[in-house]
């Protein structure tokens, strides 16, 4: 997934399933290819060594279910190995278009992680951008996929989504700190991502921490 594109992974119908993500860094990667803004990556999942980057992946989530310590030394050269590949068989050049676009979708996405936790309007952000709201609305599903408001609705859910399983704070405090008017707006939006109530996934949360004590 190239930096500055909208994501999402949903739950699919097998209960045992899990996840992983293996996050390269802007600043790493600028400081190896320094013309990585010039490009973007596109994968070929029929090319050669795609296998070898499975199993790269499989070494990460080994990795993750029973380290090591020196473990982190081979993980480096397999972080350089997902580099090299992705330089030497995944690069597109990125047009002037895009660069402009991918240039106006970071301003966005830096507005908003900015002022999220405020009474953020269409209106605001389109003045805060010279847009009209039509024209603002419009070019933010554009870019992104999705309507303005379901994307700060989500964003609002995700920054909330630590202090849920990791803090003690009351759901009525995370509501408030992140964004939401009211809690019940809060549970609302939860419940419409997640299926289930901000209470209820904390409980479930950390019963399954318990039972692997």
């Amino acid at each position: 997934m190239n930096s500055d594109y909208v994501h999402q992974l949903t739950e699919g119908s097998c209960k045992n399933t899990s996840v992983m993500m293996v996050i390269i860094s802007y600043d790493f990667l600028k400081k190896i290819y320094p013309d990585i803004d010039q490009v973007s990556f596109q994968i070929d999942y029929s090319a050669e060594n795609i296998d070898r980057i499975r199993d790269i992946y499989e070494e990460f989530r080994q990795y993750s279910l029973h380290p090591h310590p020196l473990d982190y030394i081979k993980l480096n050269g397999y972080l350089y190995e997902i580099v090299y590949f992705l330089l030497s068989r995944c690069v597109v050049e990125k047009q002037a278009e895009d660069k402009k676009m991918n240039h106006t979708r970071k301003k966005i996405l830096n507005y908003i992680e900015a002022h999220y936790r405020e009474d953020i309007t269409l209106k605001m952000i389109s003045e805060a951008f010279g847009m009209s709201e039509s024209h603002f609305s419009r070019k933010f599903h554009q870019f992104f996929g999705i309507s303005f408001k379901h994307y700060v609705d989500r964003y609002r859910i995700y920054q909330a989504f630590n202090d849920i399983i990791r803090s003690s704070k009351s759901m009525q405090q995370i509501a408030m700190e992140h964004g939401f008017p009211n809690i019940k707006s809060f549970i609302a939006h939860f419940k419409k991502e997640y299926g289930i109530t901000p209470y209820q996934y904390r409980k479930n949360y950390l019963q399954t921490q318990n039972s692997k004590k």
